[in-house]
C-alpha cells in the first residue's frame, strides 16, 4: 500500500490572507452590533433636551397667542393670524397640528397627558414611558414693575435644581 506523501504546507502568503480576513470581520463586528441594537432598542425616557424645546415652544405659542384654551385634553391656542395650533397625546407622542392638519411630533416616549387650564395659560401634566412625571405651567406674559410694563424676571425651576432669572415664564419639575 501506499501512503501519499503531501508536502504542500501552509504558506506564509496563506496565513497573512486568513488573517486579513480575520481581522477585518474582527473590527466590523463593533459597528454590526451597535446598528443592530440601535435597531431592536426603544428609549422609553423624555429626552431632556426635548422637553426643553417642547416647553419653550408651547410657551412661544402661548404668549404670542391671542387666546388659549382647553377641550377634552387638548391645548388649543389661536393666534394672531386666527390659525388654531392644537397639541395632543397620539400614540405615545404629544403632536402639534395646526387648523387641524399636519403631524408634527413635539414630545415622544409619552405614556400620558394631562392639560388643565388656568386664568391665563394651561398646567401640562406628562407622564413618560419610564414613569417620571413633569408638571409645567405655560402662561401668558405677565406685566411687571418695569417702567415699560414690557416683563417681569421668573425663576425658572430646571430638573437639576439650579434658579435661574430668565424671560421664560414657565416652571416644570419631577412630581
Amino acid at each position: 500500500m501506499k501512503i501519499k506523501n503531501n508536502e504542500y504546507g501552509f504558506t506564509l502568503v496563506e496565513l497573512l490572507i486568513s488573517f486579513s480576513v480575520l481581522l477585518a470581520v474582527c473590527a466590523a463586528l463593533p459597528l454590526l452590533l451597535k446598528s443592530l441594537h440601535n435597531l431592536t432598542f426603544t428609549p422609553v425616557t423624555i429626552h431632556p433636551l426635548e422637553l426643553d424645546v417642547f416647553v419653550q415652544q408651547v410657551n412661544k405659542e402661548i404668549r404670542a397667542g391671542e387666546e388659549s384654551y382647553v377641550v377634552r385634553n387638548v391645548l388649543t391656542v389661536v393666534n394672531n393670524e386666527g390659525d388654531k395650533i392644537t397639541y395632543e397625546y397620539y400614540q405615545n407622542r404629544i403632536r402639534r397640528r395646526v387648523n387641524g392638519t399636519g403631524h408634527v411630533i413635539a414630545l415622544q416616549n409619552v405614556y400620558s397627558f394631562f392639560v388643565t387650564e388656568t386664568s391665563n395659560g394651561a398646567i401640562l401634566q406628562i407622564t413618560g414611558l419610564n414613569g417620571e412625571t413633569y408638571e409645567i405651567n405655560v402662561h401668558k406674559w405677565t406685566k411687571g414693575a418695569t417702567n415699560d410694563g414690557a416683563w417681569l424676571h421668573l425663576s425658572d425651576h430646571y430638573r437639576n435644581g439650579y434658579d435661574y432669572d430668565c424671560l421664560f415664564t414657565s416652571s416644570y419639575s419631577i412630581v
